[in-house]
Protein backbone atom coordinates (compact mmCIF):
# COMPACT_ATOMS: atom_id res chain seq x y z
CA UNK A 1 0.00 0.00 0.00
CA UNK A 2 1.63 3.28 -0.56
CA UNK A 3 1.24 6.71 1.53
CA UNK A 4 -1.46 7.99 -0.69
CA UNK A 5 -3.73 5.23 -0.55
CA UNK A 6 -3.33 4.67 2.98
CA UNK A 7 -4.66 8.60 2.92
CA UNK A 8 -7.75 7.52 1.14
CA UNK A 9 -8.78 5.36 3.23
CA UNK A 10 -8.12 7.31 6.27
CA UNK A 11 -9.97 10.09 4.80
CA UNK A 12 -12.90 7.50 3.93
CA UNK A 13 -12.59 6.87 7.34
CA UNK A 14 -12.48 9.54 9.29
CA UNK A 15 -16.22 11.23 8.75
CA UNK A 16 -15.06 13.42 7.30
CA UNK A 17 -14.46 13.06 3.48
CA UNK A 18 -13.62 16.63 2.83
CA UNK A 19 -10.87 16.84 5.02
CA UNK A 20 -8.05 19.43 4.48
CA UNK A 21 -4.98 17.24 2.68
CA UNK A 22 -2.77 19.11 4.84
CA UNK A 23 -4.48 18.24 8.03
CA UNK A 24 -4.44 14.59 6.88
CA UNK A 25 -1.19 14.18 5.99
CA UNK A 26 0.12 15.92 9.22
CA UNK A 27 -2.20 13.07 10.90
CA UNK A 28 -0.27 10.05 8.86
CA UNK A 29 3.02 11.64 10.32
CA UNK A 30 2.04 11.88 13.70
CA UNK A 31 0.61 8.62 14.09
CA UNK A 32 3.74 7.07 12.15
CA UNK A 33 5.79 9.16 15.20
CA UNK A 34 3.24 7.72 18.07
CA UNK A 35 3.32 4.45 16.75
CA UNK A 36 7.64 4.72 16.99
CA UNK A 37 7.15 6.75 20.35
CA UNK A 38 5.45 3.91 22.19
CA UNK A 39 8.66 1.09 21.22
CA UNK A 40 11.45 0.07 19.06
CA UNK A 41 10.49 -2.27 16.37
CA UNK A 42 12.73 -4.24 13.67
CA UNK A 43 11.80 -1.67 10.94
CA UNK A 44 13.86 0.94 13.26
CA UNK A 45 16.68 -1.23 13.51
CA UNK A 46 20.36 0.26 12.47
CA UNK A 47 23.80 -0.20 12.25
CA UNK A 48 27.00 2.23 11.37
CA UNK A 49 30.32 1.73 11.22
CA UNK A 50 32.18 4.37 13.04
CA UNK A 51 35.81 4.89 14.92
CA UNK A 52 36.55 5.40 18.67
CA UNK A 53 39.51 8.07 18.45
CA UNK A 54 42.51 8.46 20.26
CA UNK A 55 42.37 10.71 23.60
CA UNK A 56 38.68 11.01 22.51
CA UNK A 57 36.28 9.76 25.11
CA UNK A 58 33.29 11.74 24.24
CA UNK A 59 31.09 11.82 21.41
CA UNK A 60 27.72 13.33 20.48
CA UNK A 61 25.75 10.69 18.96
CA UNK A 62 23.37 12.94 17.35
CA UNK A 63 25.80 15.98 15.65
CA UNK A 64 29.03 15.37 13.99
CA UNK A 65 30.74 18.02 16.47
CA UNK A 66 33.67 16.44 17.96
CA UNK A 67 34.25 13.53 16.73
CA UNK A 68 30.43 12.78 16.86
CA UNK A 69 28.15 10.29 15.38
CA UNK A 70 25.83 12.36 13.32
CA UNK A 71 23.17 10.17 14.18
CA UNK A 72 20.09 12.26 13.34
CA UNK A 73 17.43 9.64 13.72
CA UNK A 74 18.88 8.22 16.84
CA UNK A 75 16.58 6.91 19.24
CA UNK A 76 18.04 4.38 21.66
CA UNK A 77 20.95 2.48 21.79
CA UNK A 78 21.19 -1.36 20.82
CA UNK A 79 24.72 -2.68 21.42
CA UNK A 80 28.10 -1.97 20.37
CA UNK A 81 31.32 -4.42 19.14
CA UNK A 82 34.43 -3.28 18.95
CA UNK A 83 37.74 -4.64 17.06
CA UNK A 84 40.25 -6.25 19.65
CA UNK A 85 43.07 -4.00 17.86
CA UNK A 86 43.69 -1.11 16.46
CA UNK A 87 41.86 0.25 13.38
CA UNK A 88 45.03 0.25 11.65
CA UNK A 89 45.64 -3.17 12.19
CA UNK A 90 44.44 -5.72 8.77
CA UNK A 91 44.58 -8.86 10.10
CA UNK A 92 41.70 -11.44 11.36
CA UNK A 93 41.25 -9.56 14.79
CA UNK A 94 38.14 -10.43 16.59
CA UNK A 95 35.60 -8.74 17.42
CA UNK A 96 34.48 -8.17 21.19
CA UNK A 97 30.98 -6.71 22.66
CA UNK A 98 31.74 -3.34 24.34
CA UNK A 99 29.07 -3.42 27.52
CA UNK A 100 26.86 -0.19 27.43
CA UNK A 101 25.47 0.85 31.01
CA UNK A 102 25.48 3.75 33.54
CA UNK A 103 28.39 5.92 34.32
CA UNK A 104 28.99 4.24 37.41
CA UNK A 105 28.83 0.85 35.93
CA UNK A 106 31.82 1.54 33.64
CA UNK A 107 33.50 3.50 36.35
CA UNK A 108 34.03 0.56 37.75
CA UNK A 109 35.86 -1.02 35.08
CA UNK A 110 38.16 1.77 34.27
CA UNK A 111 38.69 5.68 35.69
CA UNK A 112 37.36 8.66 33.18
CA UNK A 113 41.30 9.61 33.32
CA UNK A 114 43.21 5.62 32.47
CA UNK A 115 43.68 5.51 28.75
CA UNK A 116 44.08 1.72 26.90
CA UNK A 117 41.59 -0.37 24.68
CA UNK A 118 38.00 0.53 26.00
CA UNK A 119 36.16 -2.37 27.83
CA UNK A 120 32.55 -0.44 28.29
CA UNK A 121 30.55 2.68 27.52
CA UNK A 122 27.80 4.71 28.96
CA UNK A 123 25.07 7.13 27.31
CA UNK A 124 24.11 10.34 28.79
CA UNK A 125 21.11 11.62 26.96
CA UNK A 126 22.29 11.49 23.43
CA UNK A 127 26.51 11.80 24.74
CA UNK A 128 28.43 8.39 24.76
CA UNK A 129 31.53 8.15 26.42
CA UNK A 130 34.35 4.64 26.60
CA UNK A 131 36.28 3.77 29.14
CA UNK A 132 38.92 3.75 29.26
CA UNK A 133 39.83 6.45 27.07
CA UNK A 134 41.34 5.20 23.85
CA UNK A 135 44.91 4.87 23.40
CA UNK A 136 44.90 4.97 19.34
CA UNK A 137 41.98 4.60 16.96
CA UNK A 138 39.62 1.37 17.03
CA UNK A 139 36.90 0.38 14.99
CA UNK A 140 33.14 0.31 16.48
CA UNK A 141 30.18 -0.89 14.63
CA UNK A 142 26.76 0.74 16.88
CA UNK A 143 23.83 -1.05 17.00
CA UNK A 144 20.19 1.37 17.63
CA UNK A 145 17.04 1.86 16.82
CA UNK A 146 16.67 5.17 14.75
CA UNK A 147 13.29 7.64 14.22
CA UNK A 148 11.73 6.72 10.17
CA UNK A 149 10.02 9.36 8.74
CA UNK A 150 6.75 9.09 6.09
CA UNK A 151 8.37 9.73 2.84
CA UNK A 152 7.93 13.21 1.27
CA UNK A 153 6.50 11.48 -2.14
CA UNK A 154 2.73 10.36 -1.40
CA UNK A 155 3.03 7.63 -4.11
CA UNK A 156 6.00 5.66 -2.17
CA UNK A 157 5.53 3.11 0.63
CA UNK A 158 7.79 1.10 2.86
CA UNK A 159 7.54 -1.67 5.59
CA UNK A 160 4.88 0.22 7.80
CA UNK A 161 2.30 0.82 5.16
CA UNK A 162 3.11 -3.15 3.25
CA UNK A 163 3.05 -5.37 6.31
CA UNK A 164 0.93 -2.77 9.02
CA UNK A 165 -1.46 -0.61 6.99
CA UNK A 166 -3.83 -0.83 9.57
CA UNK A 167 -1.46 0.34 12.16
CA UNK A 168 -0.32 3.20 10.11
CA UNK A 169 -4.27 3.85 9.36
CA UNK A 170 -5.81 3.87 12.87
CA UNK A 171 -2.55 5.66 13.96
CA UNK A 172 -3.86 8.51 11.64
CA UNK A 173 -7.50 8.35 12.52
CA UNK A 174 -6.66 8.48 16.44
CA UNK A 175 -4.79 11.93 15.40
CA UNK A 176 -7.43 12.73 13.02
CA UNK A 177 -10.98 12.18 14.44
CA UNK A 178 -10.49 13.84 17.56
CA UNK A 179 -9.42 17.09 15.50
CA UNK A 180 -12.48 17.20 12.67
CA UNK A 181 -15.35 15.08 14.29
CA UNK A 182 -14.54 15.20 18.16
CA UNK A 183 -16.20 11.69 18.24
CA UNK A 184 -14.62 10.54 21.53
CA UNK A 185 -16.13 7.09 20.97
CA UNK A 186 -14.59 7.00 17.36
CA UNK A 187 -11.50 7.94 18.52
CA UNK A 188 -10.80 5.63 21.62
CA UNK A 189 -12.12 3.06 18.68
CA UNK A 190 -8.96 3.82 16.23
CA UNK A 191 -6.68 4.09 19.54
CA UNK A 192 -7.66 0.63 20.59
CA UNK A 193 -6.78 -1.09 17.08
CA UNK A 194 -3.82 1.07 17.07
CA UNK A 195 -2.29 -0.33 20.13
CA UNK A 196 -3.58 -3.67 19.38
CA UNK A 197 -1.77 -3.70 16.15
CA UNK A 198 1.42 -2.23 18.09
CA UNK A 199 1.50 -5.12 19.78
CA UNK A 200 1.52 -7.52 17.02
CA UNK A 201 4.53 -5.55 15.74
CA UNK A 202 6.26 -5.65 19.12
CA UNK A 203 5.84 -9.57 19.07
CA UNK A 204 6.93 -9.67 15.34
CA UNK A 205 10.02 -7.50 15.93
CA UNK A 206 10.64 -9.86 18.92
CA UNK A 207 10.98 -12.69 16.64
CA UNK A 208 12.78 -11.34 13.96
CA UNK A 209 15.31 -9.64 16.35
CA UNK A 210 16.01 -12.13 18.58
CA UNK A 211 15.12 -9.27 21.56
CA UNK A 212 14.09 -9.83 23.93
CA UNK A 213 12.23 -13.05 24.04
CA UNK A 214 15.19 -14.94 22.53
CA UNK A 215 18.14 -12.63 23.03
CA UNK A 216 21.27 -13.69 20.89
CA UNK A 217 24.46 -14.08 22.65
CA UNK A 218 27.24 -11.79 22.62
CA UNK A 219 29.08 -14.22 21.28
CA UNK A 220 26.80 -15.25 18.63
CA UNK A 221 26.13 -12.02 17.73
CA UNK A 222 29.75 -11.32 17.20
CA UNK A 223 30.35 -14.22 15.19
CA UNK A 224 27.85 -12.83 13.00
CA UNK A 225 29.35 -9.91 12.77
CA UNK A 226 32.49 -10.87 11.77
CA UNK A 227 31.33 -12.84 8.85
CA UNK A 228 29.07 -9.72 7.96
CA UNK A 229 32.29 -7.66 8.09
CA UNK A 230 34.87 -10.21 6.08
CA UNK A 231 32.31 -9.96 3.18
Amino acid sequence: MTISEAMDITRSLCGKPDVDPLLLRFAMDEGRREIERLGNYYWMAQKIALNLFEDVQEYSITTASGNGFDLSDFKIHRYAFMKAESASDDSDVEWYKLPIGSHSDAMDVAQSDDEGRPEAASIENTTFFCYPTPDQVYDLQFFYFGWTTNASDITDTDELFTRWPMMIIAAALSVLVPLVTKNKEDAAFWLKMRDDEIEKAKDFTNKRLGEPANQMSASEAAKILQAQVGQ
